[in-house]
């Protein structure tokens, strides 16, 4: 919303400066590196997760309770 407002003020078409940046092909691969490892870790987390979340959605029954076994009085 402020660039809409600052594009149309008479000011603005007044100082405009140029922008000095330089972006190298470093960076793009910096970018896809940290998407892919963004896929990763949640791919991980999901994988972690995965029992849990069925149950949460009902969709997996939860695993029976083992009963400890009492010791036998004969032995």
């Amino acid at each position: 919303m402020l660039f809409c407002v600052g594009l149309f003020s008479p000011a603005s078409h007044q100082t405009v400066a140029a922008v000095l940046a330089y972006l190298d092909p470093g960076t793009g691969s910096m970018l896809v590196q940290l998407l892919v490892g963004g896929v990763a870790a949640a791919a991980v987390a999901v994988k972690l997760y995965w029992y849990r979340i069925l149950r949460l959605l009902r969709i997996r029954k939860g695993e029976p309770e083992l009963r400890p076994v009492k010791p036998d009085p004969d032995r």
